[in-house]
């Protein structure tokens, strides 16, 4: 909510006159990223007490409603040990990537393309690209270097998005890297009930 009130009060300040500073755009986008940052974390955390109950659910209570209805032994101590020495279930970076790829990069691609379009209208149209990237100067730093820079961090988070799906997918589609959360079913977990009037043939069979 941050982020977009934010970016709509950047937009609204920025396009309503043509003496307002191109830059307020570009401050913004590094405010974005903070917020992107602070989500990221919240979302690590998040992962983390989603872990905890998956292991309550999965190694107490399923446990109790299938046969032989009691817990395995080691669900405590694994509970315990997130709780005594607690580890994010995700790393940082790929709880950066996967916030930007379903919220933040709709925000920075829309202040990339206003911040163009300041420059392109304001205070009156440009007559070529070159003159474009001279009003992206930003104090004594020419615009050549403020316009790379921008691009570089737009390129860089799209690269850490794809990377930290890649990553996710990954670990999705090796069974032995998903943890208790989820974990394939294991046959004495298997529950079921056969309704019959032949019952001794059934279990001789069985």
């Amino acid at each position: 909510n941050w982020a977009v009130v934010t970016v709509g009060a950047a937009l609204t300040f920025t396009f309503s006159s043509a003496e307002s500073p191109h830059y307020v755009l570009l401050l913004v986008l590094l405010g974005i990223l903070f917020f992107l940052y602070i989500e990221a974390r919240r979302y690590a955390y998040y992962a983390l007490w989603y872990y905890r109950v998956r292991l309550m659910e999965t190694g107490f209570f399923a446990r109790l409603l299938t046969p032989p209805h009691h817990p395995p032994s080691d669900w405590a101590d694994r509970l315990a040990e997130t709780m005594e020495a607690p580890s994010f279930q995700i790393p940082r970076w790929q709880a950066i990537g996967i916030r930007f790829r379903r919220n933040y990069i709709w925000l920075s691609t829309l202040l990339g393309v206003s911040w163009l379009l300041k420059l392109a209208v304001h205070p009156h149209e440009v007559s070529n690209f070159r003159e474009l990237i001279a009003r992206a100067a930003v104090g004594g730093i020419e615009g050549p270097w403020v316009l790379g820079s921008v691009a570089a961090i737009h390129v860089g988070l799209l690269l850490l998005a794809v990377l930290a799906t890649l990553a996710h997918n990954n670990n999705q589609s090796h069974p032995s890297r998903r943890g208790p959360l989820l974990h394939p079913r294991r046959l004495e977990e298997k529950l079921a009930l056969i309704i019959t009037t032949s019952g001794k043939a059934v279990a001789e069979g069985l």
